[in-house]
């Protein structure tokens, strides 16, 4: 109807090394805001200029690091990357959250981090002074919807965006000087 055909090809396992190990990649940590939640970080503390943990498929803005190379990514492995003079918007995997503040302490960035509500957290010391208030580069937060729709699961199951979340997210308002 289109003038289209499709012939396929059998091709060596040897001769496609680099298109077989990137499809059996495995990322249980890609999994973001739904766009409506980042909108609503973005009109309080916003506009953001850069978004350090995305891929072109959920990148919420047009200038962003990915973790492999992705279209229209600025740069892969974003802590090689100076995040002063941005308002960055970080959304990293959870177990990246320690480095992620100390690499904005290091760069005296600014930007939202987003975060969830979990007092035994490794993370959790750096974040809180003495466990009943914030650190003082801490100059504002937000409770997010604990939603099924306020998440996006990302191509692998992960523990976002699967189903209403049985603890809370924050947003983070950070600002080191």
């Amino acid at each position: 109807h289109r003038g289209i055909s499709i012939e396929m090809e059998w091709i060596p396992r040897s001769q496609n090394d680099q298109a077989d190990f990137l499809s059996r990649i495995y990322d249980p940590d890609d999994w973001g805001l739904s766009w409506d939640t980042f909108q609503n970080i973005d009109i309080v503390w916003g506009p953001h200029s850069f978004d350090r943990f995305a891929n072109y498929l959920n990148a919420k803005l047009p200038r962003f690091n990915s973790r492999f190379w992705n279209p229209g990514s600025e740069g892969i492995d974003s802590f090689v990357m100076n995040w002063a003079g941005e308002n960055n918007y970080v959304c990293p995997p959870i177990c990246l959250i320690p480095r992620v503040l100390l690499h904005m302490r290091n760069c005296k960035a600014s930007g939202t981090l987003i975060v969830p509500l979990w007092h035994s957290a490794p993370f959790w010391p750096m974040i809180s002074a003495g466990g009943d208030k914030f650190s003082d580069f801490i100059v504002d937060w937000m409770d997010l919807p604990s939603l099924k729709e306020a998440f996006i699961p990302g191509r692998c199951n992960s523990v976002f965006g699967n189903e209403n979340l049985n603890f809370r997210m924050l947003a983070l308002r950070i600002h080191f000087v």
